[in-house]
């Protein structure tokens, strides 16, 4: 019996090994599909859970970020998304 020797290490060997088995494996359409299985037998808890997971990995996900100013007098706040930006003083607000 040989053995499989991949040239990936950790998750990428692992997934390499699972394309042995199952050429068309992907972790993502495999969750879909368990979500799929789940609304059907109406497990919305399941079907849900696996709609955040593969979230993590369809969007990236937003975090808070500290801003520290030096000048008072230039606090502002800029708003964009994949636009030009905006830009409006506190002190309008």
């Amino acid at each position: 019996m040989s053995q499989f020797i991949s040239p990936y290490s950790g998750a990428n060997r692992l997934l390499s090994l699972l394309h042995l088995r199952n050429p068309q494996y992907h972790p993502i359409i495999s969750i879909h599909e368990i979500s799929e299985i789940a609304s059907e037998v109406g497990d919305l808890k399941l079907a849900f859970e696996c709609h955040r997971t593969m979230l993590k990995y369809i969007e990236p996900e937003l975090k808070s970020v500290d801003v520290k100013v030096t000048n008072p007098a230039d606090n502002a706040i800029r708003v964009t998304l994949f636009d030009e930006v905006e830009s409006v003083p506190f002190d309008e607000l």
